[in-house]
């Protein structure tokens, strides 16, 4: 169906072919069918290394709880089938992966034969003219895709290099290389095989790529990028590396993580690469500019659709009226990060891959082949016509009929009020403003909820096909009585109506509409029409009957849907490259009959075309080759590259608006940013908890570390984790110590995450505990993390509910046990076993206490109950929470709860004699190491008043007590 900013109907694909080549690890990528997906590993997951239970973790998906990592300018389909990661991928290979119905994907090849501009062959001189060097393209291309029905990856790359191009793709690494050193000097690329490689933990959550994120990988010495690691991994397991695909979750490396870079750090590489990419283009508008100053172009620097992106990216909204201001488009900035680094990386690394897809490869090869063949068509064309018919049909200038197209697309109630279909575009531009109708007037849902509706012609109803098949007829008959030149979509959804039709709905003489192959069967076998001209390389028939007795001609065009030029499917973003061969075959029949309508309507043409002095405004293929660039070689969303596309069929207004379409990103935001958690980090604080204040720890962590290639370099890069554990925001430009608190509890995390572990944690363990303030006395006081004060909170609320006498440790036991860095709660000290009579130090074995104040006619001996023992607590810390609390507001959040009404009593021990100063004591610590106490309540009031009053103090702090 139609295709504006939606979808519609893939013309067939080509026949299978099976090209065996060396595996790569090109970006160019494909993504599986998620019916495919959903089909054959529902119940699976990627398995952990050999020997491992536990299940992989997952990061959630953009529609769960922690969309914080996610982003609304992804240039990637909705993750949410993809919920559990694919295993076993090597016992249920996928089958259909490639399949020619639904490839929702880019395409990815195996590698290419290397051309000589990848093998450092010495450069070529610049050609004299840009015939030359449009010639010496198309015969490139023509010697790479040979007779193939598909396109291959390799008829795209560029023929050698002249010695203007390389000056410049020289400039281009060394500016990629510079903007990967910036991210790795912030110590946010991770260096492949670095010193201690056995230290690291692969399968930690922060060394996986197996999420829905961006990354720049490393896997088996190649260097690649993914808008999708899942679905990367996912395709790798199901293709290349099925043998081994329940390693590769370890064995793909993410270099960089494009959504975890902080929000100051992406501000410096946006402008570095803005300014950077400058040096690149040297047009300042586009409209004004003509093929031949476009080849000129690409003859001496960067492909000129890299080019164009570049000019796109670098220029303000308001700066040009036409294609300025694709920062604000949704995928834009994620891709050129992705392209950029990921050639630096390959740079740095000597690395290979799809090395620097962005400017080696080109489809100005295709159209210089493809052109004149078009052109040859139109002349073979009217070449076709008796001399004397050919020669009125050139020196005449005809009135074309009014063109029948298709179906209108729907809309949406919230769509963009300017929003253009494709198809509309190329009628216009054909056939003129306003000579064109559809066979079908309406589309097929009228009033859409959601965009898959817009496009669903199966919505249509037999009857509805039947009327639209009268209107064609209708329309036929009118050129058949009157003569002239009509043109008509084949209209496969109309004839495909046809055989649900009922008998009874028929009138007389349609009997055998119930068996129509297609519209031009129908006009040849019962209308009487003549197959005139058919074109090996266009999807295009055109029909002719006799000329009238007045002179006037009888012929009918019959095209393919204009849609099939840039269609795209609403549940996927990607143009795959061997869909562009069939969107390619209709692009050039909307070319054909650009050029056809052109000569008829034109008096005294001579079928003379200058393509190369032609503004690149005017010519469909050549703004078609933009399309596909930015689409397969720049991995821009398919529905951006179709805004793009309609950009240069509207010039009067810039397309990148909201009146114009919905691929934009949230304008609240600052456009420099890519990524959820950069922008809301940039907008609103983070919670102040100490580690989750600088959530890529340990990724940064092990980013700095791996900058060590041997044990003479590894002193630096912990030295720089030690100064990150005591910064209280490392992404900070102007940065601030941290507490004490803040440096042990990441630490700590440091050392219960796993992802550093044996000799290499010990470094930094090592130096941690050099840099203490007080290195004389290592045993600082324990900082409880916000989990460990929450939990004690909970504990002593218990207590002052039931009332009840409880035991916790007396003091912090150090024996000089050197083991345990920190004073703490339950280091070296074992309760005893239950029933142990307690024993206090200052009274001896054989006093008895009272457990009901100042009375001496109830004194009992105490005993050890393990169902009453509070752990991690001391009863200093706790006699502490019963005090006044003096705390500032804003530092409550990482305290514990403060019990101010309650008092903590101890069993006291009466006094042996009676005489003045005779006072009762409390029992105190005892042999065991433990104590007793209860939680008394100060106030007066009943029993249900206190336990009211209890659970509106738990309450207040977020929590709630059975």
């Amino acid at each position: 169906g139609p295709d504006g900013d939606g979808s519609g109907e893939a013309e067939g694909a080509d026949g299978k072919e099976d090209v065996r080549r060396e595996a790569t690890l090109s970006p160019l990528r494909r993504r599986p069918d998620p019916a495919c997906v959903r089909g054959k590993f529902a119940n699976a997951v990627i398995r952990l290394a050999e020997g491992s239970s536990d299940r992989l973790w997952l990061r959630p998906d953009d529609d769960d709880d922690d969309d914080y990592y996610y982003d609304d300018d992804s240039d990637d389909d909705d993750d949410s089938v993809y919920k559990d990661a694919l295993a076993a991928i090597e016992e249920d290979p996928v089958e259909d992966i490639d399949n020619d119905e639904d490839d929702p994907t880019d395409f990815h090849e195996c590698i290419v034969p290397p051309t000589p501009a990848s093998e450092g062959s010495k450069p070529r001189a610049v050609p004299s003219t840009e015939e030359e060097f449009a010639e010496s393209l198309a015969n490139h291309y023509k010697q790479q895709q040979g007779n193939r029905k598909k396109f291959a990856f390799s008829s795209f790359r560029s023929p050698t290099r002249n010695t203007a191009q390389s000056d410049v793709y020289d400039a281009y690494l060394k500016f990629c290389l510079s903007m990967f050193l910036i991210v790795l000097a912030a110590g946010y690329a991770f260096l492949p095989e670095p010193h201690m490689k056995e230290c690291y933990n692969y399968m930690s959550r922060y060394m996986c790529m197996n999420n829905g994120l961006s990354y720049v990988y490393w896997l088996f010495g190649k260097v690649g990028s993914t808008g999708n690691g899942f679905k990367r991994l996912v395709y790798y397991g199901a293709t290349q590396y099925k043998e081994i695909a329940s390693n590769l979750v370890e064995q793909a490396l993410p270099i960089i993580s494009i959504d975890l870079l902080p929000a100051n750090l992406q501000l410096r590489l946006t402008d570095a690469m803005l300014e950077g990419i400058k040096s690149f283009v040297s047009f300042t508008s586009v409209p004004k500019l003509t093929i031949r100053q476009a080849v000129r172009l690409e003859m001496t620097g960067l492909p000129f659709a890299t080019q164009l992106f570049f000019f796109s990216m670098m220029t303000d909204f308001k700066e040009c009226l036409m294609l300025s201001g694709a920062i604000k488009l949704v995928g834009c900035l994620r891709r050129l990060y992705l392209s950029t680094l990921e050639s630096g990386a390959q740079v740095k690394l000597k690395a290979s891959g799809a090395e620097h897809e962005a400017v080696n490869y080109t489809f100005l090869g295709w159209f210089f082949y493809e052109m004149p063949r078009v052109v040859a068509e139109v002349k073979r064309f009217f070449d076709l016509f008796p001399e004397e018919e050919r020669r009125q049909l050139l020196e005449q200038g005809w009135t074309m009929n009014t063109a029948l197209l298709t179906w209108p697309t729907g809309k949406l109630s919230d769509a963009p009020p300017l929003l253009a279909s494709v198809h509309i575009l190329f009628a216009e531009a054909i056939f003129g403003i306003g000579n064109w109708v559809d066979a079908l007037p309406f589309p097929p849902v009228a009033d859409p909820k959601k965009i898959q509706q817009c496009f669903d012609s199966s919505k249509y109803l037999p009857i509805q096909g039947l009327e639209a098949f009268r209107r064609i007829r209708k329309y036929v008959r009118r050129i058949s009585r009157n003569g002239g030149f009509g043109f008509i979509d084949v209209n496969t959804v109309v004839v495909g109506l046809l055989k649900d039709l009922k008998p009874d709905q028929l009138e007389v003489g349609e009997a055998n509409y119930m068996n129509i192959e297609s519209l031009e069967e129908f006009f040849c076998s019962i209308m009487g029409w003549v197959r005139f001209f058919r074109s090996p390389i266009l999807p295009i028939v055109v029909l002719k009957k006799p000329r009238l007795d007045n002179g006037m001609f009888r012929l009918l065009f019959l095209y393919n849907p204009f849609c099939y030029a840039t269609f795209w499917n609403p549940k996927c973003t990607k143009v795959s490259l061997k869909r562009v061969r069939s969107m390619a075959r209709t692009v050039m029949q909307c070319q054909w009959l650009l050029m056809v309508v052109t000569v008829l309507t034109t008096e005294n043409h001579d079928l003379t075309f200058d393509v190369m002095d032609q503004p690149i405004t005017d010519n469909f293929m050549f703004i078609w080759h933009i399309f596909a660039h930015w689409a397969i070689f720049l991995h821009i969303p398919a529905a951006v590259c179709a805004l793009v596309f309609k950009q240069f069929l509207i010039l009067s207004d810039n397309l990148f608006d909201s009146r114009h379409t919905t691929q934009l990103r949230d304008a609240s935001f600052d456009s420099r940013l890519v990524g959820k958690q950069a922008r809301v980090s940039r907008n609103f604080k983070t919670k102040k908890s100490s580690v989750r204040r600088f959530s890529t720890i340990h990724r940064y962590v092990a980013c700095i570390l791996s900058g060590a290639r041997n044990r003479q370099e590894l002193k630096t890069p912990v030295l720089r984790v030690i100064d990150m554990l005591k910064t209280d925001d490392p992404t900070d430009w102007l940065s601030t110590s941290s507490t004490y608190s803040t440096k042990n509890k990441r630490i700590e995390s440091i050392k219960t995450e796993g992802l550093i572990q044996g000799a290499l944690l010990g470094e930094i363990m090592e130096a941690f505990l050099e840099d203490r303030p007080n290195v004389g006395n290592p045993l600082a006081n324990y900082s409880p993390s916000k989990e460990e004060t929450d939990a004690n909170s909970m504990a002593l609320a218990k207590v002052a509910l039931s009332g009840e006498w409880h035991t916790c440790q007396s003091t912090i036991n150090y024996d000089g046990d050197e083991s345990y860095d920190q004073r703490k709660a339950g280091n070296g000290f074992t309760p005893p076993a239950h029933g142990v009579k307690l024993i206090a130090h200052n009274w001896g074995e054989d006093r008895r206490y009272s457990f009901q104040g100042k009375d001496d006619t109830a004194l009992q001996y105490a005993y050890f109950d393990k169902n009453k023992f509070v752990e991690k607590m001391v009863a200093p810390t706790i006699e502490g929470r019963t005090g006044k609390d003096t705390r500032k507001k804003n530092d409550k959040s990482n305290k514990g709860i403060m019990f101010s009404d309650y008092k903590m009593e101890q069993p006291l021990v009466p006094p042996k004699g009676r005489g003045k100063g005779a006072r009762w004591a409390r029992m105190g610590p005892t042999h065991q190491g433990i104590t007793m106490f209860r939680l008394v309540w100060r106030k007066e009031g009943t029993e249900e008043q206190r336990k009211k009053e209890l659970k509106k103090l738990l309450a207040e702090n977020g929590f709630e007590l059975d």
